[in-house]
Formats: structure tokens, C-alpha cells, sequence
């Protein structure tokens, strides 16, 4: 409580300008007063929502028996305000609290911190870990039945999630990261399950189906508020509604796609929903709503202003306004709709210069993380080009508006995660070669110095890491280090190893200190 009331006066003496009294409390001690970032945190400790490393360390098969016991009373008395309760209390998202991994030099250069990122390292999860996979093993008729009367709660915690997103400045009204890790809504060939905050699209999603199978009237109403509320995540709901039959009428989504300039239409974010939407219902658009759309395309994404100092080239603002316009005009062709003159003989000039990918699915099969240890190895060569631009040429002309790449970064880190062979044996396959990717290595550890994944990742990984070339461990000397700290304490194997690793990492420390 004393905190609580702390940080209330500092804000109203901040807000009533009463910097006298501010100088003289910092002048008794300089770190009284936090800063905007930790505010935040500490308001989201207060609030509850930061989960403790010590919660919920029972086991999955605990997890499967406390979800066996819910399931027969969902059989026996159906859906109760306290079976609600009790699964939203499993399913609330809560931010887990880490120490910062800087990549090397990251830290000394930051004077003072603009990001939570780097004051210290957080995720994203729900209270009950593992979930997702015992909410899966437990659906039945009963399940399926309840999913109708659980949307809401579903819904709110999605919110939830994405409001904690913004807490944290990683979320607002036209960004959040919920397509990378999720990258399709209701993909029958989505592998793995989607897990931790990202799961609760999945349910939220799977429960609007159940209401569209028996109230195709209320799940209509239900998709059209998704698309007024903030986030896109809930704009790719609606779009996802929209291209169901008989769901959204042509000219609702029309006016969705057009809405802000066309914001919609272009971002990465709702692109693979986008495309869905105009292959599955670009038919049913009547000759107004046809060329209204049509021209919005060939007029291209919003242009957003440059800096002074950057003078691109025109064949790379050609390439950023051209390929999205081909893979919009594309999926409209493809839903068996004749194209307007005008857009035919764009899409033609257009197809010669981009061939490949030929839509936003191949663009999503060409970016994503491969699901074999064969396809990994050579998507992770092509990761280290993204040919014909540097990603960093593409986002510094975008300014971030346009979003037309994802983020390789965010891909690899969810292989790290989730597939933890797949990615170390393809980094081996790449070292067997003399390739040593560092930001892909500096994820990777990034990743498996998480607690689940130390023992394994140190049992497995430690002797490939002994042999990374000097240079490469001194390009991510923190990222060694940091995983080398968190497994020290824990381990019981290859202790060789780690003295060989410190002293490596000293050697390379002396050396770039000396230089």
C-alpha cells in the first residue's frame, strides 16, 4: 500500500508541477523516484499481473487431472459462474519478469532506458502454463458445447492480453505481434498448437465458429464489433469472419479494407486475412464495391513521410509499393472475379517483375520457420539476406508504417522455443560448413536460457558452443555469457565445458579491451 501511495504522489507532484520538492527528494536519494518504465512495472506488480517464478510448478499430468475434474462438472452441471471463474483464473495473462539479455555491447551503450526491454528481459504468458495442450486433450461434445457460452470470457481475456501488450509498449492500435506467432487463424496446418497469450485466439476463435454453426445472426453481430475495437489482432478476427459464407456482407468488408486510408489492407499483421478474405469472397463483390477496391489497390500502401536525410532509390520504393499491390490484385483474380481493365493490365505488368512469391501464402511458406530440420537449414542462409533489400533498408524507407516484412528474429526465436532439436541440430548443420550465424545464435540463447529449457539446452548445445570460433563468441559474448550464468547453478554435465567457455570468453574480453 505504501507503494501504491508513493508513486500516486509522485505522479500528482509531477502533475502540479512541483519540481522543488521532486529536487530535494532526489537530492536525499537520487533513486527515489522511478522512472516512467519502472512505474509501470511496478504498477503491474501491484495489480497482480506479474506472475511469480515459484507459481505454478505443478506438473502436466497435476494440470490434466485439476482439467479432468472441471470437465465433469462442465458434463454434470453445465456452465456455472464458477467454472468460469475457475477458467479464467487458469487462463489470465500475467508478464513473466527476467533479467535483461543484451546482445553485445547493447548494454554499455544504453544511457537511459526507452524500452522495458531494457531494464529487463519479460514474456508474455498465462497463469497456467501448458494449457493450451491440456485444454486440447479435454475437448469433447460437452466442450464444444460450452464454447458458445465462454466467448466472452474468452474475448476479455484476449483484451486483457493485448492491453498488457501496450502496458508494456510492445501493442497499440495498429501493431501487436500476434502474427508471428500466430500466423493463420483456424489453420488446419498450423503446427505446433499455438501456445501461451497467443492461444487464447485460438479459443476465442474456435468458440465464434461454435456460434456461427448455431446463431449465424449473433456471430455476424459479434465480428463486426471486433473490427471497432483497438488492436489487430481483433481485426484479423473480423476478417477472418468475413471470409466465411454468408458471414459479412461484401460491402461491410469493402468499407473495412478502405477504412483509414486503407490502413487495413496493406500491414503485414492482417495481410495473410486480407488475402484469405479476397480469394474466398472476392466473387460475391458487387461492380461498385468491385472498383472502389480495385482503384484503393493501384493507388498502393500509404506512403509515409521520409526523413530528410534518407533519399531512396526509386527501384526500392517500387519494390514497396508494387509487390503488395500484385499480391492484393492476385488474390482477387484468384477468387474467380474479372478484373477491371485497368487492374487486369497492372497485374500483368506486375506478375513479370515479382514471380515469385505469387501470393501472401507462398510469402508466408517463403519467411516462416520450416517445420523440418531439412527446410531450416537453408531458410536460416536466407534469413542472413532477405534478398532483393536488407530488411533494414525496407523498414528504415517504411518508417514502420507499411510493416511489409515480419520479423525473422521473432520466427527463429519460436523454433528456439518450441522445437528445440530442430534448431540446434540446424545450427550444427551450419557450423559443419564454417557458418555461424550470430543474431540467430544470440536468439537462440537467448531462448534457452529460459528455466524449462536450461538442462536440456546445456546438455545438448554446451559442446557446440566449445567449439564456436573466438570471433563469433566475441561478437556475442553476452548472449555466451548470459546463458553460462543462468545454467552454472544447475548443472551436473560438461563442466569442462563451462571453465573452457569463461575462459574463452576472457580471452576474447582481453583482447577486444587491449584493441
Amino acid at each position: 500500500m505504501k507503494t501504491r501511495e508513493a508513486l500516486h504522489d509522485f505522479a500528482s507532484l509531477e502533475r502540479d508541477g512541483k519540481t522543488a520538492v521532486l529536487d530535494e527528494i532526489r537530492s536525499r536519494s537520487p533513486k527515489a523516484i522511478p522512472g516512467p518504465l519502472m512505474r509501470t512495472l511496478w504498477r503491474l506488480l501491484l495489480s497482480g499481473r506479474v506472475k511469480s517464478s515459484g507459481r505454478d510448478s505443478d506438473s502436466y499430468s497435476d494440470l490434466c487431472l485439476v482439467l479432468d475434474r472441471w470437465k465433469e462438472d462442465l458434463k454434470q452441471e453445465g456452465v456455472t459462474a464458477t467454472l468460469r471463474w475457475e477458467l479464467r483464473e487458469m487462463l489470465a495473462p500475467q508478464v513473466v519478469l527476467k533479467k535483461p539479455f543484451f546482445r553485445d555491447n547493447e548494454a554499455e551503450n544504453i544511457d537511459e532506458p526507452t524500452q522495458i526491454s531494457q531494464l529487463m528481459d519479460w514474456e508474455l504468458a498465462l497463469t497456467t502454463d501448458h494449457l493450451h495442450l491440456a485444454l486440447h486433450e479435454i475437448a469433447d461434445e460437452h466442450w464444444t458445447s460450452a464454447l458458445p457460452l465462454l466467448l466472452e470470457d474468452f474475448q476479455q481475456l484476449l483484451r486483457d492480453a493485448l492491453d498488457l501488450l501496450r502496458e508494456l509498449g510492445e501493442a497499440d492500435d495498429r501493431k501487436d505481434q500476434s502474427y508471428i506467432a500466430l500466423p493463420a487463424i483456424n489453420s488446419d496446418q498450423q503446427d505446433p498448437e499455438p501456445s501461451g497469450w497467443v492461444s487464447l485466439i485460438k479459443l476465442l476463435c474456435d468458440a465464434w465458429l461454435a456460434v456461427f454453426d448455431v446463431d449465424s445472426a449473433r456471430a455476424t453481430r459479434i465480428a463486426q464489433s471486433w473490427f471497432e475495437l483497438p488492436y489487430p489482432t481483433f481485426k484479423r478476427l473480423a476478417l477472418f469472419a468475413a471470409s466465411q459464407d454468408d458471414c459479412i456482407a461484401p460491402e461491410q468488408w469493402v468499407e473495412w479494407l478502405l477504412a483509414d486510408d486503407s490502413w487495413w489492407l496493406w500491414p503485414m499483421e492482417t495481410g495473410r486475412e486480407v488475402s484469405r478474405l479476397l480469394v474466398r469472397q472476392g466473387r460475391q463483390l458487387t461492380p461498385a464495391s468491385q472498383a472502389r477496391l480495385e482503384k484503393a489497390i493501384l493507388r498502393g500502401p500509404p506512403r509515409r513521410k521520409c526523413r530528410d536525410d534518407l533519399d531512396p532509390d526509386k527501384e526500392l520504393i517500387a519494390y514497396l509499393v508494387g509487390y503488395p499491390i500484385k499480391l492484393n490484385l492476385a488474390a482477387l483474380e484468384k477468387s474467380g472475379l474479372v478484373l477491371n481493365a485497368a487492374a487486369q493490365t497492372r497485374l500483368a505488368e506486375l506478375s513479370t517483375v515479382y514471380a515469385k512469391p505469387g501470393d501472401y501464402e507462398e510469402l508466408w511458406e517463403s519467411i516462416l520457420p520450416p517445420r523440418t530440420r531439412r527446410d531450416l537449414v537453408p531458410w536460416l542462409k536466407k534469413s542472413l539476406r532477405f534478398p532483393p533489400y536488407s530488411e533494414d533498408a525496407l523498414r528504415e524507407f517504411a518508417q514502420g508504417s507499411t510493416n511489409l516484412l515480419p520479423s525473422y528474429e521473432e520466427g527463429w526465436r519460436e523454433v528456439c522455443r518450441n522445437r528445440f532439436f530442430h534448431s540446434l541440430f540446424a545450427l550444427c548443420d551450419l557450423a559443419r560448413d564454417g557458418v555461424w550465424p550470430t543474431e540467430r545464435w544470440h536468439e537462440a540463447l537467448h531462448a534457452w536460457s529460459e528455466e524449462d529449457m536450461l538442462q536440456r539446452s546445456w546438455c545438448y548445445a554446451a559442446p557446440l558452443v566449445q567449439r564456436m570460433p573466438d570471433t563469433v563468441i566475441q561478437e556475442i559474448a553476452h548472449g555466451v555469457t548470459g546463458w553460462i550464468e543462468v545454467v552454472s547453478g544447475t548443472i551436473n554435465r560438461h563442466k569442462d565445458i563451462l571453465l573452457d567457455c569463461v575462459a574463452v570468453y576472457w580471452k576474447c574480453h582481453s583482447k577486444r579491451t587491449r584493441g
